[in-house]
Formats: C-alpha cells, sequence, structure tokens
C-alpha cells in the first residue's frame, strides 16, 4: 500500500480532488496510473475522484485531438484509456458508472471535450469491460443475461456508433449460445446508458459536421 500520512504531497492533493495535482503530474511524481492504483487501495471521496478523472479525460481529449481524433490501438492514448476503463470497473461500487457517464457527457456539453472523444471513450471502455467478461466466462464465471437490456434502441435514436468485438475476437467462444446471450446483454445495456448520457449533451445539431468528421481534412 502506498504511504502518505504525514506528508503533504500528492496523495493529499488525489484524496481531495484538488487541480493543481497537475503539479505533481507535470514533475513526474506521479502518472495517471499511480493516481488509479492510490484510489484503488484507499477511500477516497467520489467527489474527489470525479474531479480528478474529469481533469485526466481534459488533458487526454487535447492529445486524442493533436493525434487527428485517430485511435491508435497500440497507441499510448489507448492504453491510457484501458487504464483508466479497468479503474472505472475496480471501483464501480465507490462511483457509479452513470456518475462518470454524466461527467464526460457534460465536458462535451461544455465544449470542453469533443463528442468524437466521448466516444473514443466509451469504445475503449466497451472493449475492456467485454475484454473482461470474456476471461471471466471462459474461467467458468458465468454472467446472468439481464432480459431488460437485450435490445438496442431504435437506429433513430442511436447517437453512438454501436460497440462489438466482432467474430474473430473471441473464437474459442464461438457457438456458446449462452455466451452469445450474456455478449448482447452487455452490449446492449452497457450502450443504453452510454447513448442516452451522450444524447442529453449534444452540441448544437447545425453544427453536427464539425464533429462527425473524424481526423479532418487529409
Amino acid at each position: 500500500m502506498i504511504s502518505w500520512e504525514g506528508s503533504f504531497n500528492w496523495q493529499a492533493y488525489a484524496l481531495t480532488g484538488r487541480p493543481d495535482f497537475l503539479n505533481y503530474l507535470n514533475t513526474g511524481d506521479v502518472t495517471w496510473d499511480g493516481l488509479w492504483e492510490f484510489y484503488r487501495q484507499q477511500t477516497p471521496p467520489q467527489e474527489a475522484v470525479r474531479s480528478l478523472t474529469r481533469l485526466f479525460h481534459l488533458f487526454l481529449s487535447r492529445e486524442y485531438d493533436d493525434a487527428g481524433c485517430w485511435l491508435d490501438p497500440d497507441g499510448e492514448i489507448c492504453a491510457r484509456l484501458r487504464a483508466w476503463a479497468a479503474f472505472a470497473q475496480d471501483t464501480a461500487d465507490r462511483v457509479p458508472l452513470k456518475e462518470l457517464q454524466a461527467d464526460r457527457a457534460e465536458l462535451v456539453s461544455a465544449s470542453l471535450v469533443t463528442p468524437l472523444y466521448y466516444q473514443a471513450v466509451y469504445l475503449v471502455f466497451m472493449e475492456t469491460t467485454v475484454d473482461r467478461q470474456a476471461s471471466a466466462w471462459t474461467g467458468g464465471q458465468r454472467v446472468p443475461v439481464v432480459p431488460a437490456a437485450r435490445e438496442l434502441p431504435d437506429p433513430e435514436e442511436r447517437r453512438l456508433p454501436v460497440y462489438h468485438p466482432g467474430a474473430t475476437r473471441f473464437t474459442h467462444l464461438q457457438g456458446d449460445p449462452a455466451w452469445d446471450a450474456a455478449l448482447n446483454s452487455l452490449i446492449t445495456g452497457q450502450y443504453r446508458s452510454w447513448n442516452t448520457a451522450f444524447a442529453a449533451h449534444l452540441p448544437d445539431p447545425d453544427h453536427e459536421e464539425d464533429w462527425t468528421t473524424a481526423g479532418g481534412e487529409g
């Protein structure tokens, strides 16, 4: 466990969610991955976690924009999002997913991150979630299907691209109808909540072309 008692350093800033936590990041005293691990080991106030998570996405979204809104699956941006997604899932009992979704969507509404970045966060979160469920399923841990979440919204209500792992990602699970049902339940249930939050905070539809064109003109 990381020791922090008695020292006013980055850990103290992390526990209060102070934005000048960035000073410690900039000097290399801590990394974002180090922050997530620290939060796993402590019981910080929910608002502190949400505050610094918002800060994380603000800064990562700028890197994503600078990269032309291209999510390289082997790149640093994707790796950072996966690490955050794993942390968010590990601590969902402390900071509910709906709160994190609302925070991301509100950043879109305030024009602090782009809709394309929100989509990238959703896609990486889903990939991480599905990979974890597939690993648990392979290990014998079955996840019950949630009947109410088995259907996607009507197409006209969808504002996000629907994530699906594709037929070749888990070839060892092909032909397992129970897995197919569990996967469908997970994808549709998660999609509904991410899509609902996103749709509620979309920018002016008159400017839709500005945020649906990934990477600009090449």
